[in-house]
């Protein structure tokens, strides 16, 4: 053989061995190579990269619901709904009432004098002796302070009725009932007072040795009826009354706003009340049981009027509205104590 023909034949083996590796490789290479059955290989998945799973994030536990907010523009009632009258209103056949005590009062400071109840005891000359003023003029000072007092719980009534309820609160039918009831009660426990005095025919203890003098024997205060009325205490009788007319009207009432501030005058009220009451055993105008029981009547007729007519019942429905209050004076030593709840 040539050396041509020996070189062809040895290119052609080389081909024949290197075919098989490069279809092989051309096949893992091309997707779309055709096996041998004919189908198409599946294509190869490009791997990928796996990430983990991000941690939940901490449980956060839920917040609680906010406090809830009372409305107290809704649920609490204004000054001036407080201030308009609830209770039972003045009748005609009240003024009918006022009228015959205030004629009872009036009436019965004729009754003639004279000495009916010859009553003395140690408490009276125990407290005669240590509140009363031995210099001269002394009593009528004492006599005119306690009619000062008097007039000072007039004006509170009037201030709270005509300056705080009807000219400053604008409610001039709360401030009438008030004023009709002030009169009213006024009105009984100074007709009974004044029914009790004339006929009880007490003498005044500075008649003892004033009266029996040759000048002062012939003035008024010897000559006239009211020598002969010590029993009760007109004064101290009227002073509680006022004064726990006062108490009444701001417990159930806030003139002043309401709260603590509303016990002010009243408790001012009771203090020159009582100051009244010392004052007239000081001027020799009365003794201690005058004033003791004077206190105790009017401090219970200034809570049983207005309550038994008006305050504790409900105008809506007539039922009971409350528990009155209490009052309780007592002596204590030489002047009176006095304690009461509302």
């Amino acid at each position: 053989m040539s050396a041509l023909f020996r070189c062809f034949i040895a290119g052609a083996a080389v081909a024949v061995v290197a075919l098989p590796s490069t279809a092989l490789a051309q096949q893992a290479q091309d997707p779309d190579v055709v096996t041998s059955a004919g189908k198409a290989a599946p294509p190869t998945p490009s791997p990928t990269l796996v990430h983990p799973l991000p941690a939940p994030p901490p449980e956060v536990p839920p917040k609680p619901p906010p406090p809830r907010r009372l409305d107290t523009a809704k649920k609490a009632p204004s000054l001036a709904a407080r201030l308009k009258w609830r209770w039972p209103e003045f009748r005609n056949y009240q003024i009918g009432i006022l009228a015959a005590q205030v004629l009872t009062a009036i009436g019965s400071v004729a009754i003639p004098g004279d000495e009916r109840m010859k009553w003395r005891n140690g408490f009276d000359e125990a407290a005669r002796d240590a509140l009363r003023i031995d210099i001269p003029e002394g009593g009528r000072y004492a006599r005119d302070a306690s009619d000062v007092g008097l007039v000072l719980l007039v004006n509170m009534r009037f201030v709270d009725n005509l300056i705080v309820t009807w000219w400053f609160h604008d409610k001039g039918s709360t401030a009438w009932q008030m004023t009709l009831i002030d009169a009213q009660t006024v009105s009984f426990s100074a007709g009974l007072n004044s029914l009790v005095a004339g006929a009880a025919g007490r003498e005044r203890p500075y008649a003892r040795g004033y009266c029996h003098e040759e000048l002062e024997s012939k003035t008024s205060d010897c000559l006239g009826n009211n020598r002969f009325r010590s029993f009760f205490s007109g004064h101290a009788t009227a002073a509680f009354t006022l004064a726990t007319l006062t108490c009444v009207h701001h417990g159930k009432l806030p003139l002043y706003g309401g709260g603590p501030v509303e016990a002010a005058p009243c408790v001012a009220g009771l203090a020159v009340a009582s100051g009244v009451s010392i004052l007239r055993v000081a001027a020799d105008q009365h003794y201690m049981t005058d004033v003791i029981t004077g206190a105790v009547f009017g401090a219970a007729s200034g809570v049983a009027i207005p309550y038994a007519f008006h305050y504790a019942w409900d105008a809506a429905n007539g039922k009971s509205d409350s528990t009155p209050p209490s009052i309780t004076v007592t002596p204590m030593g030489a002047g009176l104590g006095v304690m009461g709840s509302f």
